[in-house]
């Protein structure tokens, strides 16, 4: 599979579960758009870059949350450089707390194309996360991603959005170990599904393509990347929004009327692709998630 060629209004929508999730068992949808092209810049190096819209609806028990962000891709390797998201919600008594998250790849974690069947490489990358509250000064950390990648033979694989013929690229982290196989499609130009496992071979979380548009060059394409992301970036991602919704549900249940400080745990908030406990590494990159 080449490198996929997206254009504007390209999109996908995806459902996930489990250990994608804000608790155990969790559920929601992730929708991505590609709106253009443009430079970013990440530790004083210029990056022509794919911009795109992400958005996350997450359901935790009664509550529905939506995670709007922003994320950027070298367009040579679809390699991810910058994301963004924004959590939002209402703390009780007329009050709102915000926080914005931006995740930055140094250097981006390079994708090797074509894929072919058996090719491995592995990649590392130091992740930093800004944390950023109305008022107060940012936070940051910065930790080192590092996981390896294998090509498998073809697989079919069928999902909401339908019956595709995929190329499945397993991304094993390189310290715990628990694995991921996201199941890439030329037809969608990004995976048809994606399933995360613990070391031990239990799964713990899935993604599943709902919709999309997209369209192949005649060159081909699709592969290689979690809607853009190599698989290992979506833990990041994810885990960057787990941590933010369970932080802002905590306070919600709590009610203050002014967020005083950080929330428990975001200090903490570990950069490796592995979520907190109890739940099972999330793997978004993944985007991310995602981040």
């Amino acid at each position: 599979m080449e490198v996929p060629a997206w254009r504007v209004g390209d999109f996908w929508l995806y459902d996930f579960a489990g250990a994608s999730g804000p608790t155990p068992g969790g559920t929601g949808t992730l929708r991505y758009e590609v709106l253009g092209t443009e430079s970013v810049t990440v530790a004083g190096i210029s990056y022509q870059a794919y911009h795109a819209n992400l958005t996350f609806t997450v359901i935790a028990g009664s509550l529905t949350l939506t995670v709007p962000g922003d994320a950027w891709f070298r367009t040579s390797d679809l390699s991810p450089v910058k994301t963004t998201f924004t959590i939002t919600i209402d703390i009780g008594g007329g009050n709102t707390f915000t926080e914005i998250f931006t995740v930055t790849y140094n250097p981006p974690v390079a994708m090797q194309w074509p894929l072919t069947a058996n090719a491995q490489w592995s990649v590392s990358s130091v992740v930093t996360t800004v944390i950023e509250i109305v008022g107060q000064p940012p936070q940051t950390s910065t930790g080192t991603l590092s996981a390896t990648l294998r090509v498998d033979p073809d697989e079919t694989r069928t999902v909401p959005a339908g019956t595709f013929t995929t190329t499945p690229v397993t991304q094993t982290d390189s310290s715990t170990r628990d694995y991921q196989r996201s199941y890439w499609s030329r037809a969608a130009g990004n995976p048809a599904e994606q399933r995360s496992f613990a070391s031990n071979d239990t799964e713990t979380g899935s993604m599943k393509l709902r919709s999309y548009r997209y369209t192949p060059s005649s060159g081909g394409g699709g592969g290689g990347a979690v809607l853009g992301l190599p698989p290992i970036v979506w833990a990041v991602i994810i885990l960057v929004v787990i941590v933010g919704v369970v932080a802002l549900l905590a306070m919600r249940r709590r009610r203050p009327a002014v967020p005083a400080a950080y929330p428990p745990g975001m200090a903490q908030a570990p950069m490796t692709p592995q979520a907190p406990p109890p739940m099972p590494p999330s793997q978004p990159g993944g985007p991310p998630p995602p981040p």
